[in-house]
């Protein structure tokens, strides 16, 4: 028998969290004192993990990758407040596939425990059967689902 799966991004798929995404680097990259991205630099980076997303945007300031990480989580988590609304019918679309036997998978380049809180915060957790955070673009997704 053979299964359909289907696999979605969270950020810009699902959720509408750009906006959030772009104000949180640029907070954190002002609060780190280093030159703040463009929003189209920080959109350019979205579906990577944290990681790589930093070293690419900050590639001059290898001493602070760490700091800008961990400002960016603490920006998204506590202090921004930019909204992020689900992408409209998503609810609906997610359970007619599941509906109809397909097989929903999250692929994104969230952490575990990011995508886990948006999992319950957004009450959609139910719907995917495969979690794969911090997915790299190189990654082959068959394998992991």
């Amino acid at each position: 028998m053979i299964r359909k799966l289907v696999i979605f991004d969270w950020d810009g798929t699902i959720m509408d969290s750009i906006d959030k995404i772009v104000n949180s680097l640029q907070l954190a990259a002002s609060s780190c004192g280093v030159d703040v991205p463009s929003a189209e630099q920080a959109k350019s980076i979205i579906g990577l993990s944290l990681d790589i997303a930093v070293q690419r945007l900050f590639p001059n300031h290898q001493t602070k990758w760490q700091t800008l990480s961990d400002a960016y989580k603490y920006q998204f988590k506590y202090l921004d407040s930019t909204p992020t609304p689900l992408f409209e019918n998503v609810e609906q679309v997610l359970a007619g596939l599941k509906k109809s036997g397909v097989m929903l998978a999250v692929a994104t380049g969230k952490s575990r425990a990011g995508l886990d809180r948006m999992m319950e915060q957004s009450g959609l957790g139910h719907f995917f059967q495969h979690h794969v955070p911090q997915m790299r673009r190189s990654q082959n997704l068959t394998r992991k689902c």
